[in-house]
């Protein structure tokens, strides 16, 4: 039987550690995620579990790979006497819609490694927690829709209003690198809607961050609703 909540609790969990190297900290990691819960058992287990799985590989990746490379840059330093820069990592999710029977989060995975600054990269997931299923982009849109194109054309619409902060030929790259599973919905902002992003210096300088387009919800077909 499915859940009958409209939305969930969520409840934030920390984690911090230090990694050290003959006695120097050279990597600092910060882990801060959701736990679902309030909503039926089979739908919270599948969400947490997908969350976990999630936070699990990003720890597996910061305390082998990331550790390893710290620890090299630490020697290199060492023996070429300059000074050495401590790595760190930071993993956060950011609950941006929890109502309609729909739960829309994104995370940010943040690394520093010792140049002129880190780089983050972003990730969302977008749950019906009456199910615990992933619900698509298309979903939101006609079957048979092109919905790219709908959103492209109003994403693009957007930059021309500014297109100073990204690259020339940014409307070519939104469309090369749009990716329908780079979404999540939004009651932020004054235009609450369906937001899709890009990563760092996929359309846009790094100084221009991660790039995001909102989508009101009056554009699309089938607004979120239980």
């Amino acid at each position: 039987m499915y859940s009958t909540f409209q939305s969930a609790q969520v409840t934030l969990r920390s984690v911090e550690r230090s990694f050290y190297y003959r006695g120097t900290e050279v990597l600092n990691v910060e882990m801060e995620y959701p736990v679902v819960s309030g909503i039926g058992n089979r739908a919270a287990a599948i969400i947490n579990g997908r969350i976990r799985s999630q936070v699990n590989s990003f720890w597996n990746y910061v305390r082998n790979q990331l550790y390893r490379e710290a620890v090299s840059e630490y020697r290199n330093a060492m023996q070429n006497g300059y000074p050495f820069r401590e790595f760190s990592a930071v993993l956060s999710y950011n609950v941006e819609y929890n109502r309609n029977c729909h739960l829309s989060i994104f995370r940010e995975m943040f690394q520093y490694t010792g140049g002129a600054h880190g780089t983050t990269e972003k990730r969302s997931d977008t749950w019906n927690i009456r199910t615990g299923r992933l619900i698509p982009i298309s979903d939101y849109f006609e079957r048979g829709a092109d919905y790219k194109n709908i959103i492209l054309t109003e994403a693009i619409r957007q930059a021309d209003a500014d297109p100073s902060i990204y690259f020339e030929n940014y409307a070519e790259l939104m469309e090369q690198n749009f990716d329908p599973e780079s979404y999540y919905l939004t009651d932020a902002g004054p235009t609450p809607g369906l937001v899709i992003y890009y990563q760092e210096y996929e359309i846009a300088p790094y100084a221009s961050g991660t790039p995001i387009f909102t989508i009101p919800y009056s554009m699309l077909k089938y607004p979120p609703s239980c």
